[in-house]
């Protein structure tokens, strides 16, 4: 009996001793799983919460003109943010000292924030944004405050803001930026949006619980993933000369609007690409759709007397045109049909240099007539026009010729200048292509592209899209432009002291926009180059609907705004006639630009001929050396002392440098306000940079 009633316990016992070591068994697995297999997978689980994965986008690359001056660039701009759920929960006692701080930002709302003071956690957001992309300086100092008084939970997110130092300078030519700074809508900003736009970075960071950031890996080099620089071919002092100018001329004739396109006729590069009104692409909202295309190049008009250049070319390839060959005009009258072409000079038979002084319609019309139909028309697609020029900007348009065939009329009028059309662009490159003896010339906007390290990836080389006359041609047309800057000529206020100088005046009538008649409105037009036996500048100038009470005739209006311009740019260029430098040049040395050279050799060391009157010294900005800045005249080395610049004019300060011996690069115009000069590394001419008014203040007020 006592051996039965021990059993039923002995079993008891040993079932729940085995129990327990089940347990034990179990719970050992367990944890050699979740410590050994599943460890990683657990650990992962539980940083979800601390660790995140930031990511931002590099900012956007640099745009530069000529000498690396820059026109657009990216700031560190960020973004402030609040964490209205953290907030809440740790610091809602500080909510005086927020308010005190955040109340006047951009998006902050005050009734919002008081809906999440009251509100559950669990339905308070965990971001919020109080102000985008705000001045670096302004976010650091609201921060330091913050973070004094205790308060976590506003923080910065990395942005970029795009600004542009010069404001309206070249605008039109440099586009802008979407609101976030990272795509381009217009200008370059535009056609080179892909290689400038910056690469993506990300990085893991650990927040504490006072959201107090910490880096898991070596912090990324965001600056490394920059994007790429475009540098132009544009030169800002020049620019600055252009667009001033033809600010002042639109406005005394009270014009609508105004382009001038200044290029090298050798290689196509666009040193000046300018247009009236301006814009700040640093706020182009306030602007009309204009912004969106430059008028340059999505703007087309009949060139008017312009385009007798072409006329005279295409009959001079095809030999029925020489200097003095007699062509009537018909004593100023000519009737086509029930159609009347008249002259402003009653002349009748006449040499054609003559015609081309004068600006006869009637004698171009008859000259151009003498071609057939097809042969004109393989002139005007040869110069380029009716097709874009390969400049790849938005909105560019290619210019109409009438097609099938024309009226004997129309045929007349095309010879000097109406019934087709072109934009400002095509009809400086037809002019270049007259002055560098027949080459048509892709224009040129971008010199290269270099990457975030400053290797060049891309340089874009001159092109020759087409020779649409032969030299003797070009030669040819290129003496009876002189002349009509000469005595007698209706573009005598183009003309340049100390320089020969070709072009051609234009006067076009407009249709009315609410008739659609021809009546009172005009476009005003000067196209040449500058010297006209060595070509250094071609120069459109366009100037639309000025007042015909006040000057509508291109002679009037556009011939002094095209000397203005091409007497500041050789001076720039540091081309100067004869006896301008006297014994001062003996002493510069002269670069060589020949149209295969180097740009970055060094300076030929023979001396300017002594026959050349239009050849000196050249501009260039020269980065060897150490900069000194230099405020006074003073010993420099074993060299003579340098000139104090500082107070004079541009012209007086290029002419004493180049006496001392030393070459200047010019910013802006005015009178000089600072200067700097660089030691050559050899025994090399000496570089002095100077600063005039507008380019220190356009600096300074953008900055």
């Amino acid at each position: 009996m006592t051996n039965a009633r021990r059993h039923p316990v002995t079993w008891r016992i040993s079932l729940i001793v085995a129990g327990l070591l089940c347990g034990l068994v179990a719970f050992v697995l367990r944890a050699w799983w979740l410590q050994v297999v599943v460890a990683e997978e657990h650990l992962d689980r539980g940083n979800w919460r601390h660790v995140t994965e930031r990511t931002v986008e590099a900012p956007r690359g640099t745009i530069v003109d000529r000498e690396g001056r820059e026109l657009a660039r990216s700031i560190h701009a960020p973004t402030l943010a609040f964490d209205p759920r953290y907030f809440v929960l740790n610091e809602s006692n500080l909510a005086e000292t927020l308010l005190a701080e955040i109340g006047d930002l951009d998006r902050f709302d005050e009734a919002r924030f008081a809906e999440w003071m009251t509100a559950e956690p669990a339905d308070v957001p965990r971001y919020f944004v109080l102000e985008r992309r705000m001045w670096p300086g302004r976010a650091e100092a609201l921060l330091d405050r913050l973070h004094e008084a205790g308060i976590r939970s506003v923080y910065a997110v990395p942005e970029y803001r795009r600004v542009y130092p010069y404001r309206e300078l070249a605008a039109h030519t440099l586009g802008f930026v979407r609101g976030d700074g990272r795509e381009g809508v217009a200008g370059v900003e535009r056609v080179f949006d892909e290689a400038l736009s910056g690469g993506t970075v990300s990085w893991s960071v650990l927040r504490d619980s006072d959201r107090r950031s910490y880096l898991l890996d070596e912090a990324p080099d965001v600056e490394a993933a920059r994007g790429n620089t475009v540098v132009l071919t544009i030169d800002t002092p020049l620019q600055r000369v252009v667009e001033d100018a033809l600010a002042e001329t639109v406005e005394h004739f009270g014009a609508e609007q105004g382009v001038v396109v200044v290029s090298r006729p050798e290689t196509g590069e666009i040193l000046s690409l300018a247009s009236w009104p301006p814009f700040d692409p640093n706020q182009p909202g306030g602007a009309d759709d204009s912004v969106w295309a430059h008028p340059a190049v999505s703007h087309v008009f009949e060139p008017g007397s312009t385009a007798k250049m072409l006329t005279f070319a295409a009959a001079a390839n095809e030999g029925l045109v020489g200097w003095d060959t007699p062509i009537d005009c018909e004593n100023g009258r000519k009737r086509i049909g029930r159609y009347t072409i008249r002259d402003t000079h009653y002349d009748e038979v006449i040499p054609a240099w003559q015609v081309m002084q004068h600006s006869s319609n009637i004698g171009s019309a008859n000259l151009g007539m003498q071609m057939s139909q097809a042969t004109h028309r393989s002139y005007l697609e040869a110069f380029g026009f009716g097709s874009r020029t390969g400049l790849g900007f938005p909105g560019e348009e290619p210019g109409y010729i009438p097609g099938g065939r024309w009226p004997d009329i129309t045929h007349a009028t095309i010879s000097y200048g109406h019934g087709f059309n072109l934009t400002p662009l095509q009809l400086n490159m037809m002019t270049a292509a007259i002055a560098n003896g027949g080459r048509l010339m892709q224009p040129r906007l971008v010199r290269e592209i270099r990457d975030a390290s400053g290797e060049v990836i891309e340089r874009f080389e001159p092109v020759v899209r087409g020779r649409p006359v032969r030299p003797e041609a070009a030669a040819l047309v290129t003496r009876m432009l002189e002349t009509v800057v000469e005595e007698d000529g209706t573009g005598t206020a183009a003309a340049i002291e100390g320089f020969s100088v070709a072009g051609k005046t234009g006067t076009a009538e407009l249709v009315d926009r609410s008739t659609g008649t021809y009546h009172d409105q005009y476009m005003s037009s000067f196209s040449g180059f500058v010297p006209a036996d060595e070509p250094a500048f071609a120069i459109t100038v366009m100037v639309l609907r000025p007042d015909p009470e006040i000057g509508y005739y291109g002679g009037v209006v556009a011939a002094p705004l095209f000397a203005r311009i091409g007497e500041q740019a050789l001076l720039l260029d540091g081309i100067f006639p004869e006896g301008e430098l006297a014994d001062g040049l003996a002493r510069v040395d002269v670069v060589d630009e020949d149209e295969d050279a180097d740009a970055d050799a060094a300076p030929s060391a023979a001396p300017a001929p002594a026959n050349d009157p239009t050849r000196g010294s050249h501009v260039e900005a020269v980065s060897t050396g150490t900069p000194v800045t230099a405020p006074f005249a003073g010993e420099v080395g074993a060299r003579d002392t340098v000139p104090d610049l500082r107070g004079r004019w541009v012209r007086d300060a290029m002419v004493e440098a180049a006496a001392r011996g030393y070459r200047l690069t010019v910013n802006g115009t005015g009178r000089v306000v600072h200067q700097e000069v660089t030691l050559p590394v050899d025994d090399g001419p000496g570089r002095l940079e100077v600063w005039l008014e507008d380019a220190a203040e356009a600096t300074d007020e953008a900055l």
